[in-house]
């Protein structure tokens, strides 16, 4: 990741829960070989899940994309049989825009558009 880092300026980011100070999983944009634009991607270790932490990231990812780097739509991948991914998409703004073949899997393929807020 570090070779996107320097050629993009932006990859994946680990996630640590404030409390416990633990790794609790990753969350980032990637630049993913099959996928036209730049792609959300987040991980939890499974004892993490459900707790928030998915949200969190990923609208902290998505302000500073919009914000920061100036980007204006993000795609993002699942299986179909991941209803919490899909779940978490949906919550964050995304809308489902086709089935895709990537890597010999059949992936649902999300996007969103995002807007950089102006300063007052």
């Amino acid at each position: 990741m570090l070779l996107q880092f320097e050629r993009l300026g932006y990859s994946n980011f680990t996630i640590i829960s404030k409390g416990t100070g633990l790794k609790v999983g990753c969350c980032g944009l990637y630049d993913r070989p099959g996928i036209s634009g730049v792609d959300l991607g987040f991980a939890l270790l499974p004892e993490h899940e459900g707790n928030g932490y998915g949200l969190e990231s990923a609208r902290t990812i998505l302000n500073i994309a919009a914000q920061l780097w100036s980007i204006t739509e993000v795609k993002a991948i699942t299986l179909p049989a991941n209803l919490a991914s899909q779940q978490l998409l949906t919550k964050l703004g995304f809308g489902f825009i086709s089935h895709i073949s990537l890597n010999q899997e059949t992936l649902m393929l999300f996007e969103k558009q995002l807007v950089k807020k102006t300063l007052d």
